[in-house]
């Protein structure tokens, strides 16, 4: 890559919790050897606070657009799902699978748009709502989001589960009681599981951190 390309990497971290819930469509994949090798300035993403390698958030969208125009630069759009849950489990999926280089070092990074991540032309926006999103992976709950507080869950008469933290309902997939070994921290049994019967409520005191 041509080094006059290169560009300074732009202090920050941009937490991408919003990108479950804005309209933006795409996001770019660039090809490089390390973030240094970027043709343009990013910053970290974090998800649920937690830094999400491979993923990166542009200096400025309009980079985006300028550099996928320049013949030699590695940089394509991709399109992002539609779906919450299918946008978190692209960036956790990303994550896993480009964690190791290609046989010729090379590592695809995702480059999301500040505009995909909640973020805007500056001044001072308001504050993001709070985000909570809820999936469920090898019969373990997984918690995302923004938002604080004690997490509880409805439970209906199906047995699916609804859940809300700090009073934020969550994005979530659907979860069955019969599919739930463990929760990553406590969780409160709501009052309004009246429609339960009563073998799926005894199923509830077998899952790990549930009270």
């Amino acid at each position: 890559m041509a080094k006059d390309l290169n560009a300074p990497i732009t202090a920050g971290v941009v937490a991408v919790d919003d990108i479950v819930s804005t309209t933006h469509s795409k996001a770019f994949v660039a090809i490089a050897s390390s973030r240094e090798d970027l043709p343009l300035a990013v910053r970290d993403a974090t998800l649920g606070g937690k830094s999400l390698a491979t993923v990166y958030v542009a200096g400025a969208d309009d980079d985006l657009e300028t550099y996928a125009s320049v013949p030699g630069v590695r940089l394509r759009e991709i399109k992002l799902p539609a779906e919450p849950t299918a946008r978190a489990k692209l960036l956790a999926d990303w994550v896993a699978k480009a964690a190791s280089k290609n046989k010729k070092g090379l590592v695809p990074f995702l480059l999301l748009p500040l505009g995909a991540c909640g973020g805007g032309g500056g001044g001072n926006p308001e504050a993001a709502a709070p985000t909570f999103l809820v999936t469920e992976s090898d019969n373990n709950i997984v918690f995302e989001g923004t938002a604080t507080g004690d997490v509880s869950t409805e439970v209906a008469s199906n047995g699916d589960m609804t859940f809300s933290r700090g009073g934020v309902a969550a994005t979530q997939d659907t979860i069955n009681v019969d599919d739930v070994d463990a929760a990553p921290e406590a969780v409160l049994l709501a009052n309004n599981i009246t429609g339960m019967v009563l073998a799926d409520a005894a199923k509830l005191v077998g899952i790990t951190n549930f009270s």
